[in-house]
């Protein structure tokens, strides 16, 4: 999850391998329920990444599913009607945290949320390609500020909002960064005629991002208008973070969330050590630059 740039303090990250054992409770993954039916077990076998800073090696991929082409779905969080649901007003009196610098003009980034489902699917897709994971599906579920708030506190007890969140559904605990699960180990299927479409679309499914657009929106009004954030200490101006806050547009600073959160799906984290932290703003970096994200 989003933490490397700005977040309330409530929000701080917690790792990445406890995602995946924390979904919420108001989503549960077609993906869970086929592999739970399918008790498909997986080696632990891992590839590792080809250098610390640099692109990840592509992932084992069956024969049978090499020419696969993976699907980026984006779509509105359970309870949501419509793109409208996702703005808010001046103040959102729901999540009393969230209160807009008085003179934001909401009008500046209206349309940013019109072409966002489109806009993420590309984005999406064109990074899934440079990890070398083009052959796997994620879904992007984009939610306003009350249903985030409630993802995050059934994940991991944090009682406020934040930008995006990752649920992996392809790591375990040993899992190097840049790599998943081998499923060529055990596949169910021996030629194509056997291939189940749906069951193999739940084992290359990646996971979960849910990103939140308006508290995106919030950190941009803050820093348009020098707004600090409530009691917020940590700040780094490497890696995602540092670019988002050189940008005022809050199209490209979703795309860069899902850049964050597709590598958190792949294993990639920020809060274990230095080390850690320093090759994921790297990789976010190598990637800003190539895709002009």
């Amino acid at each position: 999850r989003f933490a490397a740039g700005r977040t309330l303090p409530t929000a701080h990250p917690t790792s990445i391998h406890s995602m995946q054992l924390v979904k919420t409770a108001t989503r549960t993954t077609a993906t869970a329920l086929l592999r739970s039916s399918l008790s498909i077990s997986r080696c632990s076998t891992r590839l590792h990444s080809s250098h610390s800073t640099g692109r990840p090696s592509p992932p084992p991929v069956h024969s049978l599913l090499s020419e696969r082409v993976g699907a980026v779905t984006v779509e509105l969080d359970d309870g949501i009607g419509d793109v409208q649901d996702l703005i808010g007003t001046q103040t959102d009196t729901h999540i009393d945290m969230i209160t807009f610098p008085s003179e934001y003009d909401h009008g500046t980034n209206y349309e940013s949320y019109e072409t966002l489902e489109g806009r993420l699917q590309l984005t999406a897709s064109n990074i899934m390609k440079w990890l070398n994971y083009e052959n796997y599906d994620v879904s992007i579920i984009l939610t306003d500020l009350e249903h985030q708030t409630s993802h995050n506190n059934d994940a991991f007890g944090k009682n406020s909002p934040t930008d995006v969140l990752s649920f992996p559904s392809l790591l375990s605990p040993s899992s190097s960064p840049g790599t998943v699960d081998d499923l060529t180990v055990e596949f169910p299927f021996t030629s194509p005629s056997d291939v189940n479409l749906e069951i193999c679309s739940s084992m290359m499914h990646l996971g979960d991002i849910f990103l939140c657009p308006r508290y995106a929106e919030y950190v941009l009004a803050c820093d348009l208008h020098s707004h600090p954030l409530p009691n917020y200490s940590e700040w780094t101006s490497a890696g995602a973070s540092g670019t988002m806050a050189e940008t005022r547009d809050l199209g490209r600073r979703c795309d860069i969330l899902i850049l964050h959160g597709l590598l958190h799906l792949i294993g990639y984290d920020h809060v274990n050590g230095e080390e850690e932290k320093m090759t994921m703003e790297a990789l976010e970096e190598m990637a800003i630059k190539e895709l002009k994200l």
